[in-house]
């Protein structure tokens, strides 16, 4: 729960007060935790055997034409970044039809958001 929000005159900050619950803050990093940011991560008690992933290959290839084409077609699918201007954007292409987008604070899961939806 919110218990105060104050903006600063400069426009560029805002301070949150948060009503903390203690039982919930112990339980914290029993939980498993990442925390991201620009310019840093951290992981806590994440078990990297808990994690279950595969290997993917392919024998895709795109042209160097394609590869431009479609980074200029990438601008104007950021639509977050338009609306925001301060997010991060990934585009996982397969063809011209078939693409996903990610978007986030956080550059690193930018991708992993685009892999989600793939």
């Amino acid at each position: 729960d919110i218990e105060s929000i104050e903006t600063k005159d400069d426009g560029m900050s805002v301070h949150i007060k948060a009503k903390i619950d203690k039982e919930n803050l112990a339980k914290l990093n029993a939980e498993g935790v990442v925390i991201s940011g620009c310019g840093r991560a951290h992981t806590a008690n994440i078990d990297p055997e808990a994690i279950e992933a595969s290997k993917i290959s392919s024998d895709a290839k795109f042209s160097k034409d394609e590869i431009l084409k479609q980074m200029s077609t990438f601008y104007t699918q950021c639509e977050l970044y338009e609306k925001t201007g301060c997010v991060h954007t990934a585009k996982l292409f397969v063809d011209e039809k078939t693409f996903f987008i990610g978007e986030d604070i956080a550059q690193h899961n930018t991708i992993d958001k685009a892999l989600g939806k793939a």
